[in-house]
């Protein structure tokens, strides 16, 4: 089955340090997804999967890999890497619209985001 290049829009979804969540905090993914909205891992590696960060008006850009143990991970040119909890999305759930995704922080616990949107590019 053919992927495309997918925009991936998410959000911090609410936490207790957050409680409504926050709009100002998410990321930017790009990722080749399947028609059926699954993650196409074999194409990851090609080198136009890349990621945003933005944190209350703050901005990393960075690239997108699958870790031995399939997960997403973002590394970014100052050498910090974050672990994505997508590895569902390699096992065969689709990626859609307010599903939670976590992503760990620079010390390793993890944060719920929402994907708020995805669109083609």
């Amino acid at each position: 089955m053919h992927s495309r290049l997918n925009h991936v829009a998410l959000e911090l979804a609410p936490e207790n340090a957050h409680p409504f969540g926050a709009r100002d905090i998410g990321y930017d993914i790009y990722l080749p997804l399947r028609e059926d909205g699954l993650l196409d891992a074999s194409a990851v590696p090609l080198g136009r999967c890349r990621v945003r960060c933005r944190n209350t008006g703050a901005v990393s850009h960075g690239s997108i890999s699958v870790s031995a143990d399939g997960r997403l991970v973002f590394s970014y040119p100052n050498g910090f890497s974050q672990d994505c909890g997508c590895q569902h999305q390699l096992e065969g759930t689709p990626l859609r619209a307010g599903q939670r995704i976590s992503i760990c922080d620079s010390a390793g616990t993890p944060h719920p985001y929402e994907v708020v949107s995805i669109r083609e590019t």
